[in-house]
């Protein structure tokens, strides 16, 4: 392994004590070997990825051993919904029926049906569930950061 050597590889997630068979929950397919923790198994900053031509294949998958219990993923969940409703302030004008309906629904199709969920069984669904209610949330607390701040039409 070069450390200025960008490496494509393919992840085996496990949620919640389960092994994927689908997609499970998107990652970037390729990094630099800068980005992995010292035991090569943690991406720990896959944004300052270097392209010097070099590109590689890692021979196994790297583990990505994410939630153990479904409160570790409702937790991690509520906290990402919190911080994008204040990034998606500035991009969402008028939170609609669109924002706490339809795009939810979508989410789940995505990684129910696109993302082929349903082969993982009950888990794809709990996960396209979750995704479900992530969107969900993000809206959610736009409207509450929105009402504490008194700003645009929530």
């Amino acid at each position: 392994i070069s450390k200025n050597r960008k490496y494509f590889y393919s992840i085996k997630d496990v949620i919640l004590l389960e092994t994927l068979n689908s997609d499970g929950i998107e990652m970037p397919k390729d990094l630099n070997i800068q980005a992995l923790s010292k035991d090569l198994t943690i991406p720990t900053n896959i944004d300052s990825l270097v392209d010097n031509g070099e590109i590689g294949m890692l021979k196994n998958k790297i583990i990505h051993n994410t939630y153990k219990s479904k409160s570790d993923y409702l937790y991690k969940l509520n906290r990402y919904a919190k911080w994008q409703a204040k990034d998606y302030d500035k991009k969402t004008k008028k939170i609609t029926f669109l924002h706490l309906h339809i795009k939810p629904i979508l989410r789940f199709l995505k990684h129910f049906v696109f993302h082929l969920g349903f082969l993982d069984g009950y888990i794809g669904f709990v996960i396209s569930i979750y995704q479900y209610k992530a969107v969900s949330l993000r809206y959610k607390y736009l409207k509450i950061y929105r009402a504490k701040n008194n700003q645009r039409n929530c």
